[in-house]
């Protein structure tokens, strides 16, 4: 894991889809511009929580959680200095 952030704009990030594959690549739950994987549960935009992700088949972890902030912060202070 390299880290989370508290994103209200991921909302208006463009979601992948079918129509834009990824060269070697099936449909997945989102794939970015960057032909990145990106897995989304997010209904309420307020609550969401970006995860970057290192060597995992997703890239970023997009979910809804109840408290973002302090989400992040478990998160981070998780995280090896």
């Amino acid at each position: 894991m390299r880290g989370a952030t508290a994103d209200p704009g991921i909302a208006k990030e463009p979601k992948g889809s079918a129509w834009h594959p990824c060269p070697g690549h099936r449909y997945r739950r989102h794939l970015s511009r960057r032909c990145e994987r990106v897995f989304r549960d997010v209904r309420d935009p307020a609550k969401a929580v970006v995860i970057q992700l290192a060597d995992e088949r997703y890239a970023r972890l997009v979910i809804q959680v109840l408290d973002a902030r302090a989400a992040v912060a478990l998160v981070e202070n998780a995280l090896p200095n």
